[in-house]
């Protein structure tokens, strides 16, 4: 059986001496209708060795030519001479070789689909089913390349659904602020509105008293503070200064655990 180098830069053809005869042929053929047909045989390198493909529709399909053979048992077994290194296969103790039988086979590397990948010569040899052959390969092509559309079609599809998720989870989470915003800013209005209620009931408490309320008194001052307190609350009314906005300006350390 013929083989090429380790790492030869040649066609997929693993057969025998005489079959070798007619696997270029076959491949001569090949090669001239896929250029006939806009399509073209190329070889490029894999992981561990070189491969044959047909190029058809911006994709490439692997396919391979070998030959079949049978175990003989070698009676007598070689015999080795000084100097000379001879390679014996056994099998379950007895020297073997293998014979190639002729008969040639077609691999095609595709799967996923229902169609043939593989034609062994029997009642006709490889050059009689090569109108098949080529057939196949070029709807291997065309399948992996509807294949690919579909999967670049999908991806494109799930990047923008990911996109508009996107999107939504930004105006989702944009909605929730501003009605956390609204809901604190009615918080705030109602505890403003309630403070004011508070300091005018306070004050009609102290005048039933009978107690002074004048601007310098002691309860006068404390009910401008008050009052200031519930403006600062209120969302409808501008902030009045007050040395809480200094706060950020202590060192982290220094703030007491309850302004934190």
């Amino acid at each position: 059986m013929l083989r090429p180098k380790w790492q030869a830069r040649c066609l997929s053809v693993r057969v025998g001496k005489e079959s070798l005869k007619r696997a270029l042929p076959l491949l001569a053929s090949l090669i001239s209708i896929a250029e006939h047909h806009d399509a073209k045989i190329v070889i490029s390198q894999g992981e561990r060795d070189w491969h044959t493909s047909l190029v058809a529709f911006g994709q490439s399909i692997q396919f391979s030519i070998s030959e079949t053979a049978h175990q003989r048992v070698l009676d007598p077994p070689p015999v080795e001479r000084t100097g000379h290194y001879v390679r014996v296969l056994t099998f379950r103790g007895k020297p073997i070789e293998y014979i190639p039988t002729g008969k040639m086979t077609l691999t095609i590397e595709f799967y996923g689909a229902r169609l043939r990948t593989s034609w062994t010569e029997g009642k006709h040899n490889l050059d009689e089913l090569l109108p098949e052959i080529v057939c196949c390969l070029f709807k291997a092509a065309s399948l992996r390349r509807r294949d690919r559309l579909n999967q670049a079609a999908e991806a494109d599809a799930k990047a923008r659904r990911e996109i508009e998720l996107k999107q939504l989870r930004h105006r989702i989470e944009e909605e929730e602020r501003r009605v956390k915003d609204l809901e604190s800013a009615a918080d705030n209005w109602t505890k403003a509105k309630q403070i004011r209620e508070y300091v005018l009931v306070v004050i009609e408490t102290k005048k039933a008293a009978g107690e002074e309320l004048g601007p310098d008194t002691p309860f006068g001052i404390w009910t401008v503070w008050a009052l200031q307190q519930a403006d600062r609350l209120d969302p409808l009314v501008k902030s009045p200064p007050s040395i809480l906005d200094r706060k950020k300006e202590l060192p982290r350390e220094v703030v007491p655990q309850w302004g934190r």
